[in-house]
Order: C-alpha cells, then sequence, then structure tokens
C-alpha cells in the first residue's frame, strides 16, 4: 500500500474513533458560546433541564437583547441548574476573539461538546457594517475552532447558522433544501457561509464531528428587540411605532424558539460525522397576516409607519424543507404561529418592566479566566 493511502487510512481511523466518543459521551459538558442571548439561553434551559453541565462564553453586547436582558436570563439559568439533579451552570464574559483567554476556558472546564451560537445577526445592519460582521462571525468562529483544536475535549461541534446563509427564494412558497445553492444577499449572510466552510474544513482537517443548524427566524419568549414578532407586541402593549417594510407582502417561516432548541440538542445527539439540518416549520407567512393575527390576539390596532424595503432584506426568505431533520432526527415543529404569538405576549405581559431590573454583578457562578497571571474578571 502506497504511503499516500496509508495516511489516509490513518485519517479515517482517526475520524472513526472520535466519531465513537461522540456517540458515547456528547454532551456530558456542553460549552455554549452566546449563551446569554435569546437563542442561545433558550439552548442552555434545555441542556439544564435534561440535567447537563452548561458552560457559557458570552461577552454581553446589546447588539440583539441588552446587556441588563442578558444578565436577568443568565440569573435563571443559574437558579434552573440548581434545582435539577446533575446540572450546573458557569458563565464566562468574554470574546470568542480572545483567542487565547478562550483557550484558558476550555483549558479548565474540558467541554466535550460545542453549540456555537455567538455571532452578530441583524441582516440590515450588517449592511451598513460589513467588516465588523466578518470580523465577529469569521474570525471569531476560527479562534473558537482554534482553541478547541489546542485543547482537544470537544468531540462535537453543533454550528448554529441561517437561513440567510442561502439568501432569497424566487417565489412565495419555494422550499429551501440543506443543498441549495448558497447565496447570501447580505454580509451576515455571508459570514454564515464562511463560518460553515470553516467549520467543514475543520471537520476534514481534525475530524471533530460537526452539525450545521439553518434556522429560519424565531420568535417567542425573551425574543430578540429587532425582530418583528416582538416590535408588533410591544406596539400592543405600548403603543410604539413599528417600521413596515414594503408593502407586507415578504414571507417568512417563523419558528417557535422551544421547537428550535429542541431541535439542536437532537443535532448534538446525533452521531453522524458531518451533517447539515434546516429548521423551521415549513409553513410561510406574509407580513401582512403576521400583523392581523398579532391584532387579532392582543385586540389592538398597531402603530405602523411604512418604509421602502431595506437593503439586504429577502422579499422571499423561503419557506423550510424539514424532511431531513424528521427523518434523521425524528425532530418536527410542534408550535402554530398563532399558538406561538399567544405564548410570547403572555410572557412580554408577565414580564413587563422587569427588563428594567438590573442584576447582580459578581454572582458566584461566574467564573475568572487566568492568563499568564492577569485576572479577566466578568463584570
Amino acid at each position: 500500500m502506497s504511503k499516500k493511502y496509508k495516511n489516509k487510512e490513518k485519517i479515517m481511523k482517526r475520524r472513526i474513533d472520535r466519531a465513537t466518543t461522540v456517540r458515547i459521551n456528547t454532551s456530558s459538558k456542553v460549552l455554549v458560546t452566546g449563551g446569554a442571548g435569546f437563542f442561545g439561553s433558550h439552548i442552555c434551559e434545555k441542556l439544564l433541564l435534561a440535567g447537563k453541565q452548561v458552560v457559557v462564553v458570552d461577552v454581553l453586547n446589546n447588539e440583539t437583547s441588552s446587556r441588563v436582558e442578558k444578565k436577568k436570563y443568565l440569573e435563571y439559568l443559574n437558579e434552573l441548574s440548581q434545582k435539577k439533579e446533575g446540572a450546573q451552570f458557569r458563565m464566562y464574559e468574554l470574546d470568542i476573539l480572545q483567542e487565547n483567554l478562550l483557550r484558558e476556558v476550555l483549558k479548565a472546564e474540558a467541554p466535550t461538546s460545542c453549540i456555537h451560537a455567538a455571532a452578530l445577526v441583524r441582516d440590515r445592519k450588517s449592511v451598513e457594517e460589513p467588516v465588523r460582521y466578518i470580523v465577529n462571525n469569521v474570525q471569531g468562529t476560527q479562534s473558537l475552532l482554534n482553541a478547541i483544536r489546542q485543547t482537544d475535549t470537544i468531540r462535537r461541534l453543533v454550528l448554529i447558522s441561517s437561513r440567510s446563509a442561502v439568501g432569497e427564494t424566487s417565489a412565495v412558497d419555494d422550499k429551501m433544501t440543506e443543498n441549495d445553492l448558497l447565496r447570501p444577499i447580505n454580509p451576515y449572510g455571508a459570514t454564515k457561509v464562511a463560518a460553515e466552510a470553516l467549520c467543514h474544513a475543520f471537520y476534514k482537517n481534525f475530524g471533530v464531528a460537526v452539525a450545521i443548524c439553518r434556522m429560519q427566524p424565531l420568535y417567542g419568549p425573551r425574543c430578540r428587540r429587532d425582530m418583528m414578532p416582538r416590535l408588533l407586541l410591544e406596539s400592543a402593549l405600548h403603543n410604539k411605532v413599528v417600521k413596515k417594510y414594503g408593502n407586507g407582502t415578504a414571507v417568512r417561516d417563523w419558528l417557535y424558539v422551544e421547537d428550535a432548541a429542541l431541535g439542536i440538542l437532537a443535532a448534538l445527539n446525533d452521531s453522524t460525522l458531518f451533517s447539515i439540518f434546516n429548521f423551521g416549520t415549513g409553513i410561510g407567512t406574509p407580513l401582512n397576516d403576521l400583523i392581523q393575527m398579532v391584532m387579532e390576539i392582543t385586540g389592538k390596532k398597531l402603530n405602523l409607519v411604512h418604509e421602502n424595503v431595506a437593503p439586504g432584506d429577502a422579499v422571499f426568505a423561503g419557506v423550510c424543507d424539514c424532511r431531513k431533520a424528521k427523518k434523521l432526527l425524528g425532530w418536527e415543529a410542534k408550535t402554530d404561529l398563532k399558538t406561538g404569538l399567544k405564548l410570547t405576549y403572555e410572557y412580554m405581559k408577565k414580564n413587563d418592566g422587569d427588563q428594567l431590573a438590573g442584576g447582580k454583578d459578581q454572582e458566584s457562578w461566574v467564573r475568572t479566566v487566568q492568563l499568564d497571571g492577569s485576572p479577566c474578571y466578568i463584570k
């Protein structure tokens, strides 16, 4: 046998060995980047309810949820961990671009799997600040991969990607599949394409199993403040002005966040070496229908102002083809849009004003990173 084929055989054996480890011990301790945000906090919640040890790394920025909101989410997660047997929660305030500090966290915690949710995510904003998005989402992903390689405890990586990596479709009912060409229409989507490619290259070169999860737009309790469902419900609650872009025919496949989080756990526990999954409902809803639904649920008129379609916005964002996730993971969305909006509205009414309440600056579950004798304190 030639040297070339012997080397190839060794590489494949390493991948098989790692895959076996994934099946046996995929999530005894899980690192979640961006775990203080809207989606990240719901993923952490499901992990803790399953009795897992969760380590969060988050920079606690204000891009889509305020720092105060994120601290409240973290306090809730810590309290939840104390009520569930086997669960453990730790948090590091850290930018994933700080590769040396990130490596120290991985050394100290030795997680066996990682869910990478940290990213800047606003499509429209990425058109205005493309370099910032490239640095955070692309360089940040590579920084994480470097730290994973250097510490060598993580056996499975789940990347939270987006339908924005695909771009848009040509018609309202067109389905988005995992095999679609990637043609993003804004820099955010382009950074997700790049992050997916980096993770695939990492799998091919170093044998860490990877699942790429392309999410349709999410809503639900703790919703991002830039997402249309929250904006519309806030308009109903407080008569806030909401910009309605275009004529209202733009279609989105809205996915309830708890369904989405369960999908991520299913992908985490899958044993496939490399896979891509779409997560959505398979049902498209025009903006006009969403507005009407919110008015019916709340019984209130909304304060809308009309704006032209913003650069970077997809008119036909595609409807998710979820057959692969259902077949291989046994996952499908359970919550219809009207039910999900009702649950979100009830949450917002119950917690109205709570986001203004601050939390303690220093908690026992917050950890300090030491690097060359210099402490990095959680603020």
